[in-house]
């Protein structure tokens, strides 16, 4: 029997990241992965795919702030 994982059962790509997470902007999302907010993402077709855990885990983060910077803001807003 051969082994089927499918990425797209458990993992989001960088657009659907975005989305999930109400951010405007990809290169949002490509910031926390350079910081290592999402430490399991990976790379497989030329796709950045980032675990549902990991993105679990950042949202469960995020909502335990009551507020947001003014550098969050902005980017939820879509500002630079």
């Amino acid at each position: 029997m051969k082994n089927s994982f499918n990425i797209a059962d458990s993992c989001l790509d960088v657009k659907q990241t975005a989305q999930r997470l109400k951010i405007r902007s990809t290169s949002t999302i490509h910031k926390l992965i350079q910081d290592k907010k999402f430490p399991n993402n990976f790379k497989s077709n030329n796709k950045w795919w980032i675990p549902i855990e990991d993105i679990e885990t950042y949202e469960k983060a995020k909502n335990d702030k009551r507020f947001l910077s003014a550098k969050e803001a902005a980017e939820r807003l879509g500002y630079k």
